[in-house]
């Protein structure tokens, strides 16, 4: 069987348990099966998608969505698929006016996944979350460990049918955008040992092309 079938097989397992909102969640990974993403040929990134996609398994969550990652990316809201659909039916059902939408819905987790209820879109997938915020979602219980990691395998690369993160403050010499990686980083499996504290993994060695390896 071809890996999309596999993998799109899987994928409607959960559709059925759990409802048609899980597509939101599941439909980044459809797209990438047989995609190339800035010249990744199409079985790296599939192999690069499934790392991502098992250490949220590990329980690692986005790099990107840390409560401090504001402080390293911009998010570009108008870039995400859906945004122009989100906006009109927020506009339109709750009578809101420009700029209220940018302004609130974009920059608030919890608002952009209300709105994604209603409408898909992907912001839920890269709108930083709350700093200890107390509710009873455990994605907001999650620890950030060391500085922000650009070589984590948790962070979506700047394209997604638009550029959608770019570097805030990039050194000199270095692109505003980035693809996406294909390694875990040092900072990953520091993250996974403070969740699993008796495992022991090999020394690391920074993967090639990686920006430092000393990023945790």
């Amino acid at each position: 069987m071809e890996f999309f079938l596999i993998i799109n097989g899987a994928i409607r397992k959960w559709h059925t348990a759990l409802g048609p909102l899980a597509e939101v969640q599941f439909n980044n990974y459809k797209n990438i099966c047989g995609a190339k993403e800035n010249g990744q040929d199409a079985d790296a990134y599939r192999v690069a998608m499934i790392t991502h996609e098992l250490g949220h398994v590990l329980g690692l969550v986005h790099e990107h969505q840390r409560y401090d990652a504001h402080d390293h990316i911009i998010f570009n809201c108008q870039n995400v698929r859906g945004y122009e659909e989100a906006k009109a039916l927020v506009n339109k059902e709750d009578n809101r006016e420009d700029p209220w939408f940018d302004e609130n819905v974009c920059t608030n987790f919890q608002l952009a996944t209300d709105v994604s209820h209603r409408q898909k879109w992907r912001a839920p997938d890269y709108i930083s979350w709350p700093k200890d915020e107390s509710n009873d979602l455990f994605i907001f219980n999650q620890k950030t460990v060391g500085p922000f990691d650009w070589d984590s395998i948790m962070v979506y690369p700047s394209y997604e049918y638009g550029w959608v993160l770019e570097r805030k403050n990039p050194a000199p010499g270095q692109s505003k955008t980035w693809p996406m990686n294909a390694e875990i980083s040092r900072g990953d499996v520091e993250a996974v040992k403070r969740i699993y504290p008796d495992i022991q993994p090999p020394p690391f060695a920074a993967p090639a092309g990686s920006s430092s390896g000393e990023n945790t």
